[in-house]
């Protein structure tokens, strides 16, 4: 269901044939509407690729053993530099560059995992009496629908997807790249999740000491050699760069169109809002 709506309206966001995510809305409502939003959500989107930098350095603080406030600073420049030089075009390239470390990542840990637990049966053996029930602990089912409300409707209003979406070249394509995002997100929940389940069987002080975050850090070097291990951490890391990047170049379209072309300087050229694109993008 999610996919068939994420298809529809990919093709909305195609046949608008917008610059922004919220210039849409001026089109469909007004002004006032399109300015709501906006300024709604560049505040939200920032605080979110915050904690999106955030995780990220966790990971690599812990796997490189470095502060955490040098590795948010390290992480944000490297974020920044491409896609402040290169553009929507440079988070693409590195999109599907960072999308193929990711998946030779994950199929090398699961296996790796697997074999430290001693196998499938062993793990789940580990695993506590009823871990796999749907409501288990404090989950309901009206947490469950919640949760696929707004899974949904984040999906089909991404900032970060709609710019995807709207700037293919077709609806055709903008189809295609719903289809293959629904995809992903249903295989690539599990095959992210399973190692760390996989390694409660070997790492027994995870939730004790309160590392439960620290996981995948743990089970890279727990698992692979040290050439290996900067792979995996650079598969691992630029992926999870992938994101913030996408929402730094989105918030940067927002603000120089809907905001500082649409308020302050509706005739202004293209050549200059590029520039304060630019500038917009290294201030957030």
């Amino acid at each position: 269901m999610s996919a068939a709506c994420a298809t529809a309206t990919a093709r909305r966001w195609r046949r608008a044939h917008v610059i922004t995510p919220v210039e849409f809305l001026e089109r469909r409502f007004n002004n006032r509407v399109r300015q709501l939003f906006a300024w709604a959500g560049i505040p939200m989107k920032v605080l979110e690729d915050g904690l999106k930098l955030f995780a990220t350095s966790l990971f690599l603080s812990v796997g490189l053993n470095i502060p955490v406030g040098w590795a948010v600073l390290v992480c944000g420049v490297i974020t920044v530099a491409y896609t402040f030089f290169g553009g929507l075009w440079a988070l693409m390239v590195t999109d599907y560059v960072q999308f193929l470390m990711k998946v030779l990542a994950l199929c090398l840990l699961v296996p790796l995992a697997l074999w430290q637990a001693g196998g499938f049966h062993r793990t789940l053996q580990a695993l506590p009496q009823h871990f796999f029930h749907a409501t288990a602990g404090q989950y309901n089912w009206i947490y469950l629908v919640g949760f696929g409300v707004m899974l949904t409707i984040t999906l089909n209003g991404s900032w970060a997807l709609a710019q995807k979406y709207y700037s293919v070249g077709d609806t055709r394509q903008a189809s295609k790249a719903a289809y293959f995002s629904a995809f992903l997100h249903i295989i690539g929940g599990p095959l992210m999740i399973l190692p760390a389940i996989i390694g409660r069987a070997f790492l027994p002080d995870l939730i004790a000491q309160h590392k439960t975050a620290d996981v995948y850090v743990l089970l890279v070097l727990k698992l692979l050699p040290a050439g290996l291990i900067g792979i995996v951490v650079a598969a691992l890391l630029s992926a999870t760069m992938a994101t913030v990047s996408s929402d730094f170049s989105a918030i940067a379209s927002v603000i120089t169109k809907d905001v500082y072309q649409r308020l302050f300087r509706p005739n202004v050229s293209a050549e200059k809002l590029v520039g304060v694109g630019r500038m917009v993008t290294l201030l957030v």
